[in-house]
């Protein structure tokens, strides 16, 4: 019985990582943790920003980690450049740094993830999670409001979380901390309500002097024994009643449409 012939479809080929990064240590221990991380994923490395442009073409290149400060033309520029091409055609960028106060610059950008150093291997496993996401399709439902596309930074010094707005339900200032509750989670983050509020303009409403609230989020207001109190909701999260100034009683009512 002769044998049957081999198949010639050729493999799949191996995704390709590029480490860039000025420092040979810092792309070495990046390189090891990726190889434990990811066995699958072919590693190549640039020391530049420009020697990193030459390699833009290799085959299956899906994934770039950047440096952020090198010499010569630095990460953020670099990224910056590349922000034009098609995303089809582009690969997903994940900012490597020391310092975490340029990460909302990066995630304008449209980088997949920024990690800061030294990048801890839990860290790492959810930056490629994100990445096997992205590259296998999947989409984040969004509301028909359009309020999903637009990203809400967290920041502390252990990590940095990016969301839709489409998930909160509101900002509390209680004493000293700032509490964002979503449809899944609280953080307590550093800031202002009114930085905020500034930052996100009329995409949110300021309902009480210590809470503020996304306008895709309101749904009714009514009088109770202790004043008047808004109903709000996210997703498909319960919904949840806060409370609402004489002062901004107004505000309330014209952004729910009521006179």
């Amino acid at each position: 019985m002769s044998a049957a012939p081999a198949s010639t479809a050729p493999a799949a080929a191996a995704p390709v990582a590029l480490l860039v990064d000025d420092e040979p240590l810092a792309r070495a221990r990046l390189a090891h943790l990726l190889s434990e991380a990811q066995p699958g994923l072919r590693l190549i490395e640039a020391a530049s920003a420009h020697e990193a442009q030459s390699l833009l073409g290799e085959p299956g290149l899906a994934l770039i980690f950047l440096d952020i400060h090198m010499p010569g033309l630095d990460g953020m520029s670099w990224l910056a450049q590349m922000t034009p091409m098609s995303p089809e055609l582009r690969p997903a960028v994940v900012l490597v740094s020391a310092d975490p106060a340029q990460a909302l610059r990066a995630f304008e950008l449209d980088a997949l993830d920024y990690l800061t150093k030294p990048v801890r291997r839990e860290r790492l496993a959810q930056c490629l999670d994100k990445w096997r996401r992205q590259i296998a399709g999947a989409a984040v439902p969004r509301p028909a409001d359009g309020a999903g596309d637009l990203q809400v930074l967290l920041q502390d010094s252990q990590r940095v979380l990016r969301l839709p707005l489409a998930e909160v339900l509101y900002w509390r200032a209680d004493s000293k901390l700032l509490e964002l509750q979503t449809t899944t989670a609280r953080h307590l983050l550093d800031g202002s309500l009114q930085a905020w509020q500034d930052h996100l303009g009329d995409r949110v409403l300021r309902v009480h002097r210590n809470m503020l609230v996304p306008v895709h989020a309101l749904r009714q207001l009514k009088a109770s024994s202790q004043g008047w109190i808004l109903q709000i909701q996210a997703g498909t999260a319960p919904a949840c009643w806060v409370p609402v100034s004489r002062r901004q009683l107004a505000a309330v009512k014209a952004a729910l449409g009521a006179s």
